[in-house]
């Protein structure tokens, strides 16, 4: 654990001196200015990323840029979707969103059963006042959404981390669902736990296809990726269409609102952003 932490640590002293992690959105357009002279990449971004965007905002590339855009823009959808604790009339965006706080309450004592620490409450609980606090209307977006990862560690790191624990006990729980077991063994020569243990949980460890898979699924939400570089630009949702709803108790409406929620990642080579649709 110190040494992941020595190694965040100086990943983050690399790159804070030149970026916030969560910076303001800009137009997509700016982006040109940021390829000039690159014109492969600038005609992937005027044939494609342009048309079907209009802003964008950068996270800081520290080893989980991945983690944090997603927190960010799931707030954002939440935030902007209205939830409330408790909150009336119960549409269904919020009954997914009291679902949500439900399964994040009881991650610590569903983790226990598979050998870990009753102390990663600090890190449940961090994610879930994080996402209780988006349901207050006496506080700002930026306050509410913004700040609380806009910070080197402490509460910026410890929400992010419960998210990890999201993405683990998702895997750990249904090894077999989205043939999870398949791939880590195969690829890997692991079983679940222990590739949960080496590629998932240390807090400088990106997400690759399948951490992301999984944390969408047990968020049950679509994440959406724009995937650009000089040669390639390509659109990959996560689930996809084809993949059954992930049940929110047995309402399908909720189900299908929490799936709706406008999660929009930009991905530039090893590097996630969010984006905003036009």
């Amino acid at each position: 654990m110190q040494a992941q932490q020595d190694a965040l640590a100086a990943i983050r002293a690399d790159v804070s001196a030149t970026q916030r992690l969560i910076g303001e959105e800009a137009l997509t357009e700016s982006l040109l200015s940021v390829y000039e002279g690159n014109e492969p990449f600038l005609k992937q971004l005027e044939n494609n990323l342009l048309p079907a965007y209009s802003h964008f905002r950068t996270v800081r590339g520290d080893g989980i840029c991945f983690y944090r855009s997603l927190c960010l823009s799931f707030a954002l959808a939440l935030r902007r979707g209205g939830v409330a604790l408790g909150g009336e009339p119960r549409t269904h965006l919020q009954k997914g969103y009291d679902f949500t706080l439900e399964k994040v309450a009881s991650l610590c004592s569903r983790l226990q059963v598979y050998g870990f620490s009753e102390l990663l409450s600090d890190f449940t609980d961090a994610l879930l006042d994080y996402l209780k606090g988006l349901s207050d209307p006496v506080i700002s977006e930026e306050v509410a959404c913004i700040e609380p990862l806009d910070r080197s560690g402490g509460l910026g790191d410890s929400i992010l981390y419960g998210l990890r624990l999201c993405t683990a006990l998702e895997l750990l729980e249904d090894p077999e669902q989205m043939g999870y077991s398949i791939f880590v063994e195969g690829a890997f020569g692991l079983d679940v736990r222990s590739w949960v243990d080496t590629c998932v949980l240390p807090s400088f460890e990106e997400a690759d296809n399948i951490q992301i898979l999984a944390v969408a699924r047990f968020l049950g939400i679509k994440i959406s990726i724009a995937s650009i570089d000089a040669h390639n630009y390509h659109i990959n949702s996560l689930p996809d269409a084809s993949e059954e709803l992930r049940r929110v108790g047995d309402d399908e409406a909720a189900a299908k609102a929490l799936r709706a929620l406008p999660i929009h990642l930009l991905l530039r080579p090893g590097h996630y952003d969010l984006l905003t649709p036009r």
